[in-house]
This record gives structure tokens, sequence and C-alpha cells, in this order.
């Protein structure tokens, strides 16, 4: 018989939004121009879908892959 005990992390025992912020704010001080203003709330709508669209939504002028990569 095996097992598992399944902890719901993010939200309940970690909140991983300042993490998170912290990551999206790092792309944009790298890939936007620097008077670039870093709004949490247009961040916060990164939080659901895909990271994929929130990518083509913060760096349409860039290569999405790319990004991608850098996000990771």
């Amino acid at each position: 018989m095996v097992k598992l005990l399944i902890f719901d992390m993010d939200g309940t025992l970690i909140d991983t939004d300042e993490v998170l912020f912290q990551t999206w704010k790092e792309l944009f001080l790298l890939y936007k121009p620097k008077d670039y203003v870093i709004d949490r709330e247009f961040v916060r709508g990164f939080s659901g879908p895909p990271v994929e669209e929130s990518i083509a939504r913060a760096f349409p002028e860039k290569d999405p892959k790319f990004i991608l990569n850098e996000y990771r």
C-alpha cells in the first residue's frame, strides 16, 4: 500500500507572490528601458495565465523563447 500526503504549498504554506514579483522585476530591469516603471498590479495579472501568455504581454518586442528561458 502506498500512502501519500500532499501539501498545497503555494498560498497555503508558502506565499510565492513576492518571489514571482522579484523574478518579473529582474526581467524588467534587464530587458525594459531603464525608465520603465514596474507595476505590481500589472505583474499580479500574470498569476493564472500560462507564463508564455504573460511573457508575450509583457515583452511583445522580444523573442518569447529567449525571455521564457531567462524566466526559468
